[in-house]
């Protein structure tokens, strides 16, 4: 083991060495590393660290975060779909390149890694895809020799209070009923208001899903128009409409319901246009998922076993369909407990 000395700041130091060679003149020339720790302890393991790094030849490695970040995608994503590429390389380009694309990835600590997700607090679904992302890239890199451990092993979502999920009121679901939507987006509408399916899951319905009082729900359309499978088995069910909501598919013709003006399936510029079309007409804002969150809470009302709500919501686990049913629980206990204001 390398000698090693105190300095002035009460920190011990090691050097290491790394290599020996001739200079053109052919004296005998050292490449050195320097390690520093506050205890000789911690000397001896930053010293552990710096010998793998030479066993496995990465100590003068200086491959950058953005030009493996981008290989890694390139090869290893390379089969995903297409929509799945184009997060990654946004997560990419948007959030790691800027931060520490200049790093060698043997430079990157998970100190760097952390800040990352803590400057994205305010989201924290961004914040899992970051992690997600770096995790996989960091994993690919110890794979290829390029460094000995993640730093973003121990990575931690910050912790916030979350935004609760609200439903339609009664006063809003009576404008929907009230509004002059045409056909083709009063179907739209109904169709999300009475069955909670997705936004994806509506545009890809035709009129042969509809049969003797049934939606059979069994595909997707994504942010390219391209129509897939649902994306887990949980997503394909059987789920009971109403006659009124059947009339007016009845009325609409054959085939795909909800087109664009091509006449294909509806991409996410053509679903935008489509959308403002139908908030221009009700008066007010609103998304898809709320008419499914709202769905999902007509079933707690409505004393649905929230086993069976999971099947007609299509969720493949209960946790999401029991974190509707207790925020609908609490909710009553809110507006129970207003009653004893009474007294």
């Amino acid at each position: 083991m390398a000698k090693s000395s105190k300095r002035e700041d009460g920190r011990y130091q090691r050097q290491i060495l790394i290599e020996r060679y001739s200079d053109k003149h052919g004296d005998e020339k050292r490449i050195v590393k320097t390690v520093y720790g506050k205890t000789l302890k911690e000397l001896d393991e930053k010293e552990k660290i710096v010998r793998e790094q030479i066993k496995h030849g990465i100590i003068n490695s200086e491959t950058k975060m953005k030009e493996w970040a981008l290989k890694w995608l390139a090869e290893y994503k390379k089969d995903n779909a297409q929509g799945s590429i184009d997060n990654y390389r946004l997560i990419i380009e948007k959030h790691i390149i800027p931060a520490i694309g200049s790093y060698a990835l043997k430079d990157i600590k998970p100190l760097h890694v952390q800040a990352i997700i803590n400057n994205n607090w305010v989201h924290p679904r961004n914040c899992e895809y970051i992690r997600l992302t770096l995790r996989q890239i960091f994993n690919a890199a110890i794979e290829n020799d390029l460094i000995i451990d993640s730093p973003a092993r121990f990575t931690r979502i910050p912790t916030q209070n979350r935004v609760e999920k609200t439903v339609l009121s009664k006063k809003e679901i009576d404008t929907i009923k009230k509004s002059s939507l045409d056909l083709r987006q009063r179907a739209f509408v109904y169709i999300l208001l009475f069955t909670g399916v997705r936004r994806g899951e509506c545009l890809a319905l035709s009129s042969k899903d509809f049969h003797l009082g049934t939606l059979i729900v069994n595909k997707a359309v994504d942010a390219y128009g391209t129509i897939k499978l649902t994306k887990t088995p949980a997503g394909m069910r059987i789920l009971p409409i109403k006659q009124d909501l059947q009339d007016i598919i009845n009325a609409l013709p054959n085939g795909l319901l909800f087109p664009s003006a091509q006449g294909v399936p509806m991409n996410k510029n053509a679903y935008r246009s489509f959308w403002d079309g139908i908030v221009g007409v009700l008066g007010f804002k609103v998304n898809a998922h709320k008419f499914r969150h709202t769905y999902c809470t007509a079933l707690h009302d409505a004393g649905i076993d929230v086993k069976v709500a999971q099947v007609l919501m299509g969720h493949t686990g209960l946790e999401m369909t029991l974190g509707v049913y207790t925020h609908a629980d609490k909710q009553k206990i809110i507006e129970d407990s207003k009653l004893l204001n009474l007294y």
